[in-house]
């Protein structure tokens, strides 16, 4: 397993906002500029906040505006509308990708844990699937 840093880029590049043009700065200025009930956020990562821009500028995202678009407004109602506090969502999010092995969630997301709180000893532990000491008694069990 790699060790998930909130290093922008990844495995694609970004792209450079001032080469968008038409659907996608149009997705690109929506994704960057909508504030959600925790404040301003991507509609598609909350995990570099560091640079609010940087979910919405890869390459896949940028190129399939349609489909980024409907894929977005599913986030957005999850993001509005859950119970979960910012920290819970994280755990949440790190557990599940570090069952299913999903490199872009356990990277994106170890950032997004930071930024909420979550030390970087317990994102470490999540990511590789174990269960950090550190985590509240509500983090650490499931809700019934």
């Amino acid at each position: 397993m790699t060790d998930h840093t909130d290093a922008l880029g990844g495995r694609l590049p970004l792209a450079d906002p001032t080469d968008l043009v038409g659907a996608q700065r149009e997705l690109f200025d929506k994704m960057t500029s909508h504030r959600g009930p925790r404040g301003p956020t991507t509609l598609v990562s909350t995990a570099q906040q560091t640079a609010a821009d940087s979910s919405a500028r890869s390459t896949p995202r940028c190129s399939n505006p349609a489909m980024t678009s409907v894929s977005a407004e599913l986030v957005l109602g999850e993001w509005e509308h859950t119970s979960l506090s910012p920290r819970l969502r994280e755990v949440v999010i790190l557990a599940v990708g570090a069952v299913w092995q999903s490199e872009y969630e356990l990277y994106a997301h170890s950032a997004a844990a930071r930024k909420v709180g979550i030390s970087d000893d317990a994102v470490r532990v999540l990511a590789s699937g174990g269960i950090p000491d550190d985590l509240s008694k509500d983090e650490r069990s499931p809700q019934s």
